[in-house]
């Protein structure tokens, strides 16, 4: 398949079709039957590319990490970024335009349906680069070798390469137009906390050594680049989450949160690990994922909660209204 961050550019684009559709629901959908990858930290896969993990494995998700980016990540990742070259304030100008959050229920069913098409689109696109998609199936030419690969390989890396260089692209571009009008200003982003680089870093190495001491092919270079991914977001949620505290003098309740929702992983990996070894509790691992999934989803939703207030812009019907 493609590279999961690459699925957004095959399906954001929809919305210049479709205004009405939420952006953040297409980016979202486009990555949901990549997502257990980056909660299991490895390329397992259960149900995440059927209809049944879009609704009990990809709604929850998606309705978690929206919540996490709208009220942790994008608030703490200019804090965090350097003021060389004003790149804290350009990604405080970017990510402070607007809110992919709905501001009412028709604004819901808008972004639940932009995530069903986002998903469609993995699925598509998916089709074109599995040995058996509805492509290659049917342009058995794609099976031909070429420089040591099948084409459908070849494919498979080439979208995945367009769907990174292209937003990349247009990231630079749209950083050297801000530099010139705005970006020689002298003043920063208010920056994080000393220890708010501190406690990203250490929050995903801890994740990240955990994965690696306990995973038998740690070897793999696949798993190090998915585990790699998840600890990193992991380590700026957690950063995202004690700073979000500390502004609203809820520290302690977030640094509980972080530990039970620390728990919550610890427990199920150990019994991840007990079924493995157990032949007698083994066949239940669908029912326990996405139990686990649930739970993870749960507590990532309640602790974005700690930095959800304040007048932002909202997303509705492709326009944008003020909410509180």
């Amino acid at each position: 398949m493609p590279f999961t961050f690459s699925h957004p550019l095959y399906a954001a684009p929809l919305r210049r079709l479709a205004p009405a559709l939420s952006l953040s629901g297409l980016v979202l959908g486009s990555m949901i039957p990549d997502m257990e990858y980056f909660i299991a930290m490895n390329s397992y896969r259960s149900i995440g590319h059927s209809l049944a993990g879009f609704i009990w494995m990809g709604i929850p998700l998606s309705l978690a990490f929206l919540s996490a980016w709208e009220n942790i990540l994008k608030p703490v990742l200019p804090k965090l970024l350097p003021a060389l070259g004003g790149v804290d304030r350009y990604a405080e100008t970017l990510l402070g335009r607007r809110s992919g959050t709905p501001g009412n229920a028709a604004g819901w069913a808008l972004f639940l349906l932009s995530l069903f098409i986002g998903f469609m689109s993995h699925l598509f696109v998916d089709g074109m680069t599995h040995t058996s998609g509805w492509l290659v199936a049917r342009q058995h030419s794609l099976y031909r070798i070429e420089a040591g690969l099948p084409l459908y390989k070849w494919l498979q890396y080439g979208l995945s390469l367009l769907g990174l260089l292209l937003p990349g692209v247009w990231l630079l571009w749209n950083y050297i137009t801000w530099y010139r009008k705005e970006g020689r200003g002298r003043n920063r982003s208010k920056p994080a906390p000393k220890w708010g680089a501190a406690a990203a870093a250490a929050a995903g190495f801890l994740l990240m050594a955990g994965k690696i001491l306990f995973e038998p092919r740690a070897d793999n270079i696949v798993l190090w680049l998915v585990a790699g991914c998840s600890s990193a977001l992991f380590g700026l949620f957690v950063a995202g989450v004690l700073s979000a505290g500390a502004e609203r003098k809820r520290l302690p309740a977030a640094m509980t949160g972080l530990l039970l929702l620390a728990v919550v992983i610890a427990a199920f990996k150990g019994c991840r690990m007990a079924a493995d070894l157990n032949p007698d509790i083994q066949g239940q691992g669908t029912a326990a994922w996405l139990l686990y999934i649930w739970l993870l989803s749960l507590g990532v939703w309640l602790l974005s909660r700690i930095g959800a207030g304040g007048t932002v812009l909202a997303e509705h019907r492709g326009g944008i209204r003020m909410s509180r």
